[in-house]
């Protein structure tokens, strides 16, 4: 085998630029749930865990988890309405099957890297700041006619 050998500095350093080429801007894009499980978090609270399959522009997709726990209850909340399941929030009790199938519009942000609780590191990676309400942004419309 023919190889064009590297020192671990270049090495390490390709390695970083192919992560940062997989980050995502911040911006809004469309997901949809590929799996929604019920589990704790480490305080043990009870919380839900999304897998999502977010989509851009050229419509490539990531994947990226979503930890849904009260403490978060605005992102709670916003994740029942972008998914339409605004009464199973209200109604104070839902789960995991609950979000199955669900899509809609996200807004991405960027989380750094740092320090795991059980050793070593973790590089940036995308992660749900919000969900967006998908009448956002829709005018309402005045259905009354003047005659």
């Amino acid at each position: 085998m023919k190889i064009t050998p590297k020192t671990e500095e270049q090495l390490q350093a390709e390695a970083k630029a192919r992560r940062e080429a997989n980050l995502w801007p911040v911006g809004e894009y469309n997901f949809e749930v590929a799996y929604a499980e019920d589990s704790e978090s480490k305080k043990g609270n009870p919380m839900i865990v999304l897998t999502l399959n977010v989509f851009n522009e050229e419509n490539k997709s990531q994947v990226v988890k979503d930890y849904l726990l009260e403490s978060m209850d605005y992102k709670v909340r916003h994740a029942c309405v972008a998914m339409d399941i605004l009464e199973k929030y209200e109604s104070g009790e839902f789960e995991a099957f609950d979000f199955m199938n669900g899509s809609g519009k996200v807004k991405l942000g960027v989380q750094k890297g740092g320090k795991k609780d059980t050793g070593g590191f973790y590089d940036d990676r995308n992660c749900v700041l919000d969900y967006i309400d998908p009448r956002a942004g829709l005018e309402v419309l005045d259905d009354e006619l003047p005659f």
